[in-house]
């Protein structure tokens, strides 16, 4: 049995009483510094060192593990389906006390969009879908006007 230094115990004091472990009982601590041998103290202090570095070393592991793991490969997203819808023939304008939307009518039929159109006769007019990300499923009905080219949410 090797013996304890009073620096020694001194410092295992210290440990003990800082380390507030969830493992570390506070009855046990208070009976080692109080009525603990120096021995005791430092098998404790030894016990949970290793525990620490158990820890630690199970860490670094999972840790440098997740490093090699195959990552899912990262897929360009789809562009928009883009469909033909003809020259725009009219747009009528609705407006509420709460929303303003158009009915624009082209060659290929009519279509309900949120918001005021800018257009001149004979602009052309294309449905856009988007096939993939966050909106999947979202359409609009673009419109190339001289004045003002834009994208109106299908309603």
């Amino acid at each position: 049995m090797k013996t304890i230094t009073e620096s020694q115990d001194l410092t295992n004091r210290r440990l003990i009483s800082a380390a507030n472990l969830p493992w570390n009982n506070r009855a046990t601590r208070d009976r080692l510094l109080h009525s603990g041998t120096p021995q005791e103290r430092a098998d404790y202090v030894r016990r949970t060192n290793r525990i620490l570095l158990g820890l630690i070393a199970l860490a670094a592991l999972i840790v440098g593990a997740t490093q090699f793991l195959p990552t899912k490969p990262e897929v360009a997203p789809l562009p928009p389906h883009v469909m033909p819808a003809g020259k725009v023939l009219a747009v009528e304008l609705h407006e509420t006390a709460m929303s303003t939307t158009s009915s624009v009518r082209t060659e290929r039929g009519v279509f309900q969009v949120a918001g005021a159109v800018s257009w001149a006769p004979g602009d052309e007019a294309t449905l856009r879908v988007d096939q993939d990300g966050i909106q999947k499923g979202y359409k609009q009905l673009c419109i190339a006007s001289s004045i003002k080219p834009d994208c109106f949410l299908l309603r």
